[in-house]
Order: structure tokens, then sequence, then C-alpha cells
């Protein structure tokens, strides 16, 4: 059975073969065709993409694991002025340690023993009495001279000791990766109470 039209779409379709067989002749047409440096082309776009990847997973797994040793030496550090000074020896400055250059220089030693690099000047050491309020957030009421009022009906203020380091941060790759937009420095902040 024959289609009626049919024989209309006959030349084009010639036309179509005739077009396609001379394409895989021609230089065009080869060139096309060659997919000999697909391979190698492919290959370092997926390598760039992964390298990029890969300096990224190394910076910002750096910079996590600075991050948790000088949050563990701040504490260490502010552990370290609990251990040494005896409640009914406070203020820590004077009677526990002879100056704020000796109690750095004590806590600096606790901290760079987990942390490397820490000198004095990273350390800040201060000492006051904090109140809590009604969410139990701690609030700066007054420094040690003097001991305050009573914070909240029932709450005696506390002595509290904190112990703030900043460590400078340098990434590996530079700007290249996403851990250079973090800062350039890790800033921890510990309180212990010391009474």
């Amino acid at each position: 059975m024959r289609l009626v039209g049919s024989s209309s779409f006959q030349p084009f379709r010639r036309l179509l073969v005739g077009f396609l067989r001379a394409s895989v002749h021609s230089p065009c047409g080869q060139l096309c065709r060659n997919q000999s440096g697909a391979t190698a082309i492919e290959f370092a776009l997926i390598a760039g993409i992964l390298v990029y990847l890969l300096l990224n997973g190394i910076d910002l797994g750096r910079y996590i694991y600075l991050r948790g040793q000088v949050e563990n030496a701040t504490q260490a550090g502010a552990h370290s002025v609990w251990e040494k000074c005896d409640p009914m020896k406070l203020p820590l400055i004077a009677k526990c340690y002879t100056d704020q250059t000796a109690a750095k220089t004590a806590v600096v030693s606790v901290i760079s023993s987990i942390v490397e690099g820490v000198v004095n000047d990273h350390v800040t050491i201060t000492e006051s009495y904090y109140c809590t309020d009604g969410a139990g957030a701690l609030h700066s009421v007054t420094n040690v001279a003097s001991l305050p009022a009573q914070c909240l009906p029932g709450s005696v203020p506390g002595d509290y000791v904190q112990v703030q380091l900043t460590y400078p941060f340098t990434p590996l790759f530079g700007n290249l990766t996403v851990a250079g937009t973090f800062g350039t420095t890790i800033s921890m902040i510990s309180y212990m109470r010391l009474q």
C-alpha cells in the first residue's frame, strides 16, 4: 500500500542523505567527529574542579581544627588559674600571682602546650565580679576592687576570671580558598568561677 504524497518526500530524502555522506568525507565533518582530545579536555576540567575542592577541604579542615584547639587551650588556661588560686586568696593578682605579667606567662605556658606559637600578646586575663540574669547569662557588675550587692534575689555575685586568646590564622592557600574569607584571627573567651 502506498501513501498518498509519499513520493514528494523522496527528493528531500535523497538531498539529506547526500548531505550527510558529503559531510562525512569533508574535512569539517571529520574534524567534528574526531574525539581524540576530548578525554584530555574533560580530565582537565574535572581535575581543576577536584583540586579546587581539595584545597578548600584542606584549608577548611585546618581552620576547624585550629578553632577547636584554640577553644580547648583557652579553657585549659582558665582552668590553670583556678587550680593555682586558692579561693581564700583572691583577687588573683597580687595574691596568686605577683602581677599581670606573671599571670599571663603562667597561662601562656599552659596554652602554648596545646597551640603552638602563642605569646603573651595573644592572651588577655581579666578578673571581675559577674552576676547571672534570669536566663543564666553572665554580666560583669564590677571589678574585683569591691564586692557588689546581691545580683538577683537569692544569688551572690561570683568572682570570675576571663581568659581571651586571639590566635593569628593564615590559610595555607591564601585567598584561593573559602577559608581566606574567615578573617585573620581566631578569638575565643573562656570563663572560670574562682569563688
